[in-house]
């Protein structure tokens, strides 16, 4: 009887087993987190690639550099609404 508790020891032994446990649980978390890198990578891309699309729109109603309105006159901004100040 005492051969068998002496070999039954370690498989009832559970100190270890909750480390196991976390370091498989943090791989997998680790995994999801890569996996899901790719997507999130392209939808920052598309996002910053809408925000410089959006900014290059915007520029074709800004003064251009030659204008009066753009060498440094205060009522630069008023031009984008109003002919009298473009």
């Amino acid at each position: 009887m005492y051969v068998f508790t002496l070999l039954n020891a370690p498989l009832r032994e559970e100190s270890g087993q909750d480390l196991i446990e976390y370091a498989l649980i943090a791989a997998l978390v680790a995994l999801g987190a890569i996996a899901y890198m790719g997507t999130l990578s392209n939808q920052i891309s598309n996002e910053f690639n809408t925000i410089g699309n959006n900014f290059q729109a915007l520029s074709s109603f800004l003064p251009d550099h030659k204008s009066p309105a753009s060498r440094g006159s205060p009522h630069w901004a008023l031009g984008l609404f109003l002919p009298q100040y473009r």
